[in-house]
């Protein structure tokens, strides 16, 4: 899954936390969750509303001017059917 993000796709404190990468600070991302929950202002959003899978990062590559980040995930644990329509990307605040 490849996900590319959009200016008015990030939580405020998402943004704020990468406008500090910027000036240096490092962030250090833990996990992506994916999940069926209805839309959220993404600016308002703390979480997801219904998160069902829950997956670590296996690989973050730094760019000069992009980071990618890779997490793999099966759908193993889910025992119905899953139309994913949230996705979140965490990571700790420092």
């Amino acid at each position: 899954m490849k996900i590319l993000f959009q200016g008015d796709s990030i939580t405020d404190a998402g943004r704020n936390l990468l406008l500090r990468a910027l000036a240096g600070e490092t962030i250090n991302f833990t996990k992506v969750q994916l999940g069926n929950g209805p839309a959220q202002t993404p600016s308002e959003a703390t979480a997801l509303i219904n998160p069902i899978l829950t997956v670590q990062f296996t690989d973050i590559d730094v760019g000069d001017t992009y980071v990618t980040l890779t997490a793999v995930f099966t759908n193993g644990e889910v025992t119905s059917g899953l139309h994913i329509t949230e996705a979140g990307y965490f990571a700790t605040d420092p």
